[in-house]
């Protein structure tokens, strides 16, 4: 097979590059169940995309570097719980629970006399079942990856002599400190 001139390569591979952010968006976008817990031992009590702020699927970004060859995929460092969940038996920040009950608009009540709580007892609630529990893994990333695949199908791909392993060498993840 005769090698593609290399600028229509270097197009390809940024082309695909933000293939996959747009994948990953989508990924996370997805309905999830919430509040199944990490093992899923409890029902879900409905569907959701796992999103508060919107902070996360903004950061997801992927360039590529024609002179390394290589692709970045940044986005904020949090994405690992998001998508691996959090296993039962810790806390998890406290700010970072009132931060989200905030940004979905979220109101506590007391579960025997109805009346709202406060977001500070709200919080508690939330995080204390996190630790019992956990939270359920969404695999955004490994679904991303999974959906990602039928561009490497392409004609247009199979012509540039790209192959899933080369791509995926040079694919690398960078975290975005908050």
């Amino acid at each position: 097979m005769q090698q593609a001139p290399l600028n229509t390569f270097n197009d390809v591979m940024e082309d695909l590059s933000n293939k996959f952010a747009r994948e990953l968006k989508v990924a996370l976008m997805m309905p999830y169940p919430f509040a199944p817990g990490y093992s899923k031992s409890r029902s879900a009590f409905g569907t959701s995309p796992k999103i508060a702020s919107g902070s996360l699927l903004e950061s997801i970004s992927a360039s590529y570097n024609p002179n390394s060859q290589e692709i970045t995929v940044e986005m904020l460092d949090y994405w690992i719980y998001v998508n691996d969940g959090r296993k039962p038996g810790k806390y998890v920040p406290f700010d970072a629970i009132k931060k989200w009950i905030k940004e979905k608009g979220l109101k506590g009540r007391n579960k025997k006399t109805g009346r709202f709580i406060s977001n500070e007892s709200f919080a508690w609630g939330i995080n204390t079942n996190i630790k019992k529990f956990g939270i359920a893994p969404t695999y955004f990333y490994d679904k991303a990856v999974e959906n990602f695949e039928k561009y490497f199908e392409d004609e247009v791909v199979k012509a540039l002599d790209i192959d899933m392993e080369k791509f995926f060498d040079k694919l690398f993840e960078k975290n975005i400190e908050q």
